[in-house]
Order: structure tokens, then sequence, then C-alpha cells
């Protein structure tokens, strides 16, 4: 199984991630997320649309990367609004050995059943995680500034064979993990703004 950034701050995952430094493609020969105005579509074997009205884009990049001895071919983007940033992971195992298997985690009723979830949790990211870390460096470069306490939580679906996954991240910035509240509660006014939908 691999973790994003999120997941390895936060401890959310069942096992450890290992990666390697990534690699930014600028013709990357995949593409795995369709963006536009408030909506992203999801194009590998797993069809999402998802939809945050009002909120803005922060779009699309790719790159390959190694997570646990595997290659992974990623796309990436966000939508960020007031209550957040939903940040869209849609991803292939480049060996097709099946390395994204999330079976271990929690059956979710959001977005839909086909989801699993990571615990829920309320991290302090400081100036120090940004650097050399390519989702927090990304998120920085789209005009949201990763800087300070937030609380997250990760959704995964897999394809079968599990070898294309999409990974959906809620992340909402507050003004102290203290005064925040029960960390998944907390998230529920993003949950309700966010829509998500399986695509033809």
């Amino acid at each position: 199984m691999k973790t994003t950034f999120l997941a390895a701050l936060a401890g959310l995952s069942a096992c450890a991630s290992v990666q390697s430094a990534s690699s930014l493609v600028k013709d990357a020969g995949f593409s795995f997320i369709e963006a536009a105005a408030g909506t992203i579509r999801t194009t590998n074997r797993l069809r999402f649309e998802i939809a945050y009205p009002g909120a803005r884009l922060a779009g699309t990049t790719h790159r390959r990367d190694v997570f646990n001895g595997r290659p992974y071919e990623i796309s990436l983007a966000a939508l960020i609004g007031e209550d957040g940033a939903v940040i869209i992971h849609a991803e292939r195992v480049a060996d097709a050995s099946g390395a994204s298997n999330y079976d271990s985690l929690p059956a979710s009723d959001w977005p839909e059943a086909a989801f699993r979830k990571g615990i829920a949790a309320c991290i302090a990211i400081g100036p120090d995680d940004i650097e050399g870390e390519h989702d927090l460096e990304w998120l920085l470069s789209n005009d949201f500034d990763p800087v300070g306490e937030a609380i997250l939580q990760q959704y995964f679906t897999t394809t079968a064979d599990h070898n294309d996954e999409i990974v959906l991240t809620l992340m909402r910035k507050v003004s102290s993990c203290a005064a925040a509240g029960e960390p998944e509660a907390a998230l529920g006014p993003l949950r309700a703004r966010v829509e998500v939908k399986k695509a033809p």
C-alpha cells in the first residue's frame, strides 16, 4: 500500500510509506485527470466526477514516483474553497503489481460505498515540512499555504486488481487543533460541500 504525504504526516495508514525523489513530467504520456472550474474528473479506470461549488481549481500536474519499491504514475489536482480543500490523486501502479490495496481500512459511507477511509486527524505542519515534499510545495505554489494546524482525512478506492486508485484528501485549516473539536465531525461542513459521483 502507498500513502501520500498527508497520511504519512498524520500516521493515518496501516503501513509505512517509503518515497523516492519524485519526477515531475512535462510530457508524461499519461493523464488521469481532466479539470475545469469547480469540477475534476478522473480518467483512469476509476471514473469519478468531483465538484466543489464555488471553489477554485488548483490543477493539474503529473509525475512518476516510487513508494515501497513500486512505481506509480500520478495525476494531481485540487479544489480549494472557503471550507477547505479537496485534493485529488488519480494514480496507476506502473508495474501492475497490485500495490494499491486498502482492504485493511474501514469502509466509508462518504463519498460512496466504493471508498475506504483513513483516520481523521488534526496535525501541525511547519515550514520545514514543506521543503522537498511534493504535495505541500505544490499546494503552496497554488496559493494554499499548508503551514499551521489542519484537520485532514483521506478516502481511497481502487480497482479490483489494486492497480488503479483514487485518493481524496479533505483538508481544513483551523486556528488550533485544541479548539477544532473531534476531527471527523469538524470536516462535516467540507464533506457536505464536496460532491462526488461516478462518471461514465
